[in-house]
């Protein structure tokens, strides 16, 4: 077989072609992931493709996008994975396996510390991902919205129409949130009008409020499956979730928000269930790297909760220190996966490592809600 490598620009429509006949087999023309991923997925990006052929035809690929990660006050750039797929007929040849290599190999070398994907633990933690992340799940009700008033009734949802002004706001929205993912300007419009998704804006006076909805099948019809995100003016969002559940006769709908304190104090208290996991996969690429990206953030934070001390933090596969000032230093041998869980899990340090005394302190401060939103998912 041939060494992978990017995808040409002319070779971007063969590529659409092989990955829809992976995950959309009998089904052609479709395009699948220019028409979901549309920000992602585009001629200019071709690049982005990293092609498996053998002696010719294309046998496996995988996209590799750059999602620039913001925790707080520090901004770290990802590589994000997608697309993975093999030839349906040569599944189990180790071809993914090698395509994963390979791509690990390239971020690394672009400067990247850290991949994000989705998909199966126990797939891809034999190539060394592993579940991390932080994502908030809630059922939205009806009878914990209560009923819309008269004046909500009255509302205008309107259907998203591009336009200049709306979008910076859009993104002006989503930065104003402490953690998430960039957005440029001209990926707003596509972000926000992908196909099987529908965003609703309302408009009161100077205040703005929308939904991204996510609905079933490929157009902007049939039952809506989740709320992808609401923003804007908690009062006004509040007012539009009840005119959108009265307009539709919805008595509940699943929603996803991040760990972002405007986004839960406009959903928890119309939710009559929630909870939180993973939003994603993570591999840890360069730990020095990560480590020097996240120092501003770390040093903050161990600040207010009063922790000092070098820790050096030894893997299989890395080594690197966290110097959070004058104090002892410690040692932590962990796995892979437990360097992952220890920076950006899900469970408090304390519940996963209680009988670690060196882990005490940095409980407090680790680890980091990293968040990646559902519209900016690839």
């Amino acid at each position: 077989m041939d060494q992978p490598r990017p995808a040409r620009r002319s070779e971007f429509a063969e590529a659409l072609d092989f990955i829809d006949r992976v995950f959309r087999p009998g089904q052609k023309g479709r395009f699948i992931l220019q028409s979901n991923y549309p920000h992602a997925y585009r001629p200019q990006y071709a690049g982005r493709i990293l092609l498996q052929r053998d002696q010719g035809p294309i046998v496996g690929c995988l996209a590799v996008h750059p999602l620039s990660l913001r925790l707080e006050e520090v901004r770290v750039v990802a590589g994000g994975i997608g697309a993975v797929g093999t030839d349906p007929e040569r599944r189990g040849e180790g071809i993914m396996g090698h395509l994963l290599e390979a791509a690990t190999q390239r971020m690394k070398q672009a400067g990247y510390p850290l991949s994000i994907l989705w998909g199966d633990r126990q797939r891809y933690g034999w190539f060394g991902w592993e579940k991390g992340g932080v994502r908030n799940l809630f059922t939205l009700s009806s009878r914990q919205l209560g009923p819309a008033s008269p004046a909500e009734r009255r509302l205008r949802l309107e259907p998203f129409a591009a336009s200049a002004a709306l979008c910076r706001r859009l993104r002006d929205l989503d930065l104003a949130h402490p953690y998430g993912v960039e957005r440029p300007l001209r990926e707003v419009p596509l972000l926000f009008a992908r196909v099987g998704r529908q965003t609703l804006v309302c408009r009161e006076g100077r205040r703005l409020a929308y939904l991204a909805l996510q609905r079933e099948g490929r157009q902007r019809r049939g039952q809506y499956e989740m709320l992808d995100e609401l923003g804007g003016d908690p009062e006004l969002g509040r007012s539009m979730l009840r005119a959108f559940f009265a307009r539709t006769g919805l008595s509940r709908l699943p929603a996803s928000a991040g760990p972002n304190p405007a986004q839960l104090e406009l959903l928890l208290p119309v939710s009559s269930h929630w909870q939180r996991d993973c939003g994603c996969m993570l591999k840890i690429l360069d730990l020095p790297l990560l480590l020097e990206k996240l120092h501003p953030l770390l040093r903050r934070r161990a600040v207010l909760a009063g922790v000092a001390g070098r820790f050096r933090l030894v893997s299989p596969s890395h080594q690197g220190l966290l110097d959070l000032g004058a104090g002892r230093s410690h040692r932590l041998d962990l796995s892979d996966a437990e360097l992952v869980a220890l920076l950006f899990g899900l469970h408090p340090l304390g519940e996963r490592w209680a009988g670690v005394p060196a882990l005490a302190p940095l409980g407090r401060m680790l680890p980091l809600p990293l968040y990646i939103p559902s519209l900016n998912h690839i």
